[in-house]
This record gives structure tokens, C-alpha cells and sequence, in this order.
């Protein structure tokens, strides 16, 4: 049972998810906030680093579940032996908008190989979010790419 902090923590969580997906989903213009949203739209790509556990994968299987498929989402490890828990949580959408690439944000190397991966496949890449432990502190950050 999940203590009462715990749930309170959780209901913040999706509530910033569904805060990022609005803003996403409608490139932070509010008042185009009531314009719908046709499934013909092309998807935002994202990529995200950190997903083999906490943040990062929850967010890549949160937008990669999106049922408009609005998102196909790039989730990015330094190690692709942990994915089994991303594989399972977002089995219904693997291989579809849901992407798994390994990516060691450390390495510029490692980094610049899955952008240029992605960029080859789909020809853009429209959000980054990065999530990732350093020192026992979570570093996160989301930023909107500048559509070309």
C-alpha cells in the first residue's frame, strides 16, 4: 500500500505529464489550447535518455501510450541490458511509437550516434528530455527543438 505522501507524489507526477503533453502537443501557444488535434498530424519525435528506471521511463512509456499517437518517442540507456522493465511496461507500443536505443549521455560520441540515428530515421527530432542519476541527485531537464 502506498503511503499517503507516496500518492500524493504519484498525482504530481501525472499531472506534469499531462502539463508536458499539452504543452507538446500544441507548442505552447495557449489559445490554441481548444483547437483539436486530428490524428492526420505528423508525431512529435522524442527523444529521451535516462530510461531504463525511474523518470525517464515512466515519461517515455506515458507519452508512447498517448492513444492519438501523437508522440513516437526515442528511449535512450546507457545499457540496454536494463530494458526489460521498459520493454514490459510499454510492450503494446514497442516497435511502433515506442523506439529503444542505447545512448550513454557522458559519451559525445555515443550521444551524436543515436541523434544521427534518429535524424536518418525520421528527419527531425522535436523534444529532448534528459533524465538522468549523477552523484545521487536526479538531473532532468525537457527542452522544445526549435521546428526547422
Amino acid at each position: 500500500m502506498r503511503c499517503k505522501a507516496g500518492n500524493y507524489v504519484y498525482h504530481i507526477f501525472l499531472y506534469a505529464c499531462s502539463l508536458i503533453k499539452s504543452l507538446l502537443l500544441f507548442k505552447n501557444i495557449p489559445f490554441l489550447a481548444d483547437k483539436l488535434v486530428t490524428k492526420s498530424m505528423a508525431p512529435q519525435i522524442v527523444l529521451i535518455s535516462g530510461c531504463s528506471s525511474g523518470i525517464g521511463l515512466a515519461t517515455a512509456v506515458f507519452l508512447a501510450k498517448d492513444a492519438e499517437k501523437h508522440f513516437k518517442v526515442y528511449a535512450t540507456m546507457r545499457n540496454l541490458a536494463k530494458k526489460g522493465q521498459l520493454e514490459e511496461e510499454g510492450k503494446e507500443c514497442l516497435g511502433n511509437t515506442l523506439i529503444i536505443k542505447q545512448m550513454d549521455v557522458c559519451s559525445d560520441e555515443s550521444v551524436n550516434k543515436a541523434v544521427q540515428e534518429v535524424l536518418e530515421a525520421e528527419g527531425k527530432i522535436d523534444v529532448l528530455c534528459k533524465f538522468f542519476y549523477f552523484r545521487q541527485n536526479i538531473t532532468s531537464c525537457c527542452l522544445k527543438i526549435a521546428a526547422s
